[in-house]
């Protein structure tokens, strides 16, 4: 595998399935939820706030939003960041496919994540600054509307009649993948390198660039390198996903609320039921861990 890796790469397209997609939600959790990719996190993140900031170490900040559900509503995980003049501010990375509501929401778990930082009983009002980084295949609707997305657009709080820049508290800088237009031998910069990689890693099946930070991310997405825990998680988050996409098609199609539900509900369950079975079978897996991977309460799992 070395020896390949170490080849150059053409960026073909695959044959097979080598690497996760980055636009899936399975894909977007396997990397970047993984803390053995914080060097990667930490690159990406700099390439999206340019010099604003420069981040030097990330910490991952437990929470109800941290990112441990596939569902419709996307996978998140809150960063603390640490930049080189040694400050602290919150990083909210999510990945999203639609637009319809996705800057409310952004600005919600914003709020959110800074209404955390207040400590029980204090009263000041001193915070970390929250940045929210949110990676679409579309665009923001509103932008649309008006014909002026962006591949990268940034808000802040702004004095709107003199242009005053507020004092940083909540950032919200949206990724528009749908304006990112270069092939592969355009890309010149960290950040093209990162936008095509979203766009394009899941139907590769070599690096498409030469750089250290490139054959770093692919190694990453590559499905076959992931621990046996990570790869059978990784395939129970893909079942669900597919399922929910799966229902999803039905819902829009038969318009049928109770049915729906029924067919989702089992849909999921012999998906996931499937995986854990496996996870039981092979031996290597506690109760607990396959409880973490699958969502199964421990009694369902005994039960198969």
């Amino acid at each position: 595998m070395e020896e390949k890796q170490n080849q150059p790469a053409s960026g073909k397209v695959r044959k097979g399935k080598t690497y996760v997609d980055l636009l899936t939600d399975s894909g977007f959790k396997a990397v970047f939820g993984d803390e053995n990719n914080k060097e990667l996190i930490i690159n990406f993140i700099n390439s999206v706030l340019g010099q604003e900031r420069h981040v030097t170490d990330v910490e991952f900040l437990p929470g109800e939003w941290s990112g441990r559900t596939v569902t419709s509503k996307g996978v998140r995980f809150d960063l603390l960041c640490h930049d080189s003049q040694g400050r602290k501010f919150v990083v909210e990375m999510q990945r999203r496919s639609h637009s319809d509501d996705f800057y409310e929401r952004s600005v919600y778990y914003a709020g959110l994540a800074m209404a955390s930082q207040q400590s029980r009983g204090a009263d000041n009002y001193f915070y970390e600054p929250v940045y929210v980084i949110g990676i679409m295949e579309d665009a923001l609707k509103h932008e649309k509307l008006l014909n002026e997305s962006a591949l990268l657009s940034r808000y802040q709080m702004v004095e709107i009649t003199r242009g005053i820049v507020a004092p940083s508290t909540i950032n919200c800088i949206f990724v528009q993948l749908r304006n990112f237009k270069l092939r592969q031998e355009e890309c010149r910069t960290e950040f093209d390198r990162w936008c095509f990689s979203f766009k394009h890693a899941a139907k590769l099946e070599e690096v498409p660039f030469e750089d250290k930070l490139s054959k770093a991310l692919f190694r990453a997405c590559e499905i076959a390198q992931f621990p046996n825990d990570k790869q059978l998680a990784y395939e129970a988050d893909m079942m669900t996903e597919r399922d929910y996409r799966h229902d999803l098609y039905f819902e829009r199609e038969e318009g049928k609320a109770e049915g729906r539900a029924e067919g989702r509900a089992e849909g999921i369950n012999l998906g996931i039921a499937t995986v854990a079975k496996t996870m039981k079978q092979n031996g290597g897996f506690t109760v607990e861990q396959i409880v973490a991977a699958t969502g199964l309460s421990k009694e369902q799992i005994v039960a198969l």
